[in-house]
């Protein structure tokens, strides 16, 4: 893309954010045991006016380099309380946190401040972090995750195997869930290799007290594979699509 062009798209997505086009659509996320949606995950939607609903991967980049992903992020949180306190069923709602968001030093502060105006229960909320991006300070992270586990907020580290957090983090941050990268799940039944890495993954969060979600399960032979390799959740177009609040909560 062009300077020019993505000067453009920075642009019309700030406009989107001020618009309040911006909104969450909700994935469920699956005991794999008991079949049960436990949780959901909240997947940012620009409702273009004419181009209708956009996927987060062709405008968050755009409002990360545009510097104004927190006010993109603190629109969708907003969002997520007011709808999760509608449900009928208390689900927890797992939201993804930029890495660029972690050089604000107040941002723990900042999401406390959003459940406690909304009265969202800190336990039902779980913040995603995800670990194949180079841009985290993984010390300036940490004080913040610690903020928000003591608290009761959830936190979980995604797209695990990527690259760029190493064991130490795994052990020393307080994660809870670990969600395992759906690169590795696309040809699970297909490759021993990955077969392996999932299985190690698996072994090694249950050691730390971790549970793991399984990301991209399509086929009822992943999901089989998944369970009978004990990983307790998974997520993906075999459970369900990104739903609107009203349609997720028929869901639930």
């Amino acid at each position: 893309m062009s300077p020019a062009s993505q000067a453009a798209l920075s642009g019309a997505v700030r406009e989107a954010v001020r618009g309040d086009q911006v909104y969450p659509h909700y994935q469920p996320i699956v005991e794999l045991v008991s079949r049960d949606v436990v949780a959901v995950e909240a997947l940012a939607r620009w409702a273009h006016p004419c181009d209708g609903l956009i996927a987060p991967e062709r405008f968050i980049p755009a409002a990360e380099s545009g510097g104004f992903i927190g006010d993109l992020f603190f629109q969708m949180l907003r969002r997520v309380c007011v709808d999760g306190l509608k449900w009928r069923s208390p689900v927890q709602i797992a939201v993804n946190v930029s890495p660029h968001q972690f050089h604000d030093a107040g941002l723990a502060d900042k999401i406390l401040s959003v459940l406690d105006r909304t009265g969202f229960p800190p336990h039902r909320l779980e913040i995603e972090v995800t670990e194949g991006n180079p841009m985290l300070d993984w010390s300036r992270a940490a004080k913040i995750f610690q903020t928000l586990k003591a608290h009761g907020i959830r936190l979980a580290l995604d797209d695990f195997g990527t690259g760029y957090a190493n064991l130490g983090h795994l052990h020393m941050l307080p994660f809870d869930r670990v969600k395992i990268d759906r690169s590795f799940l696309q040809a699970i039944l297909e490759r021993a290799e990955n077969r392996t890495i999932v299985r190690s993954i698996i072994a090694l969060s249950r050691e730390l007290g971790l549970s793991t979600i399984g990301e991209g399960v399509e086929t009822v032979g992943q999901m089989d594979w998944l369970k009978e390799a004990g990983c307790e959740l998974a997520q993906g177009h075999y459970f369900g699509f990104p739903l609107s609040a009203e349609a997720i909560e028929d869901l639930l």
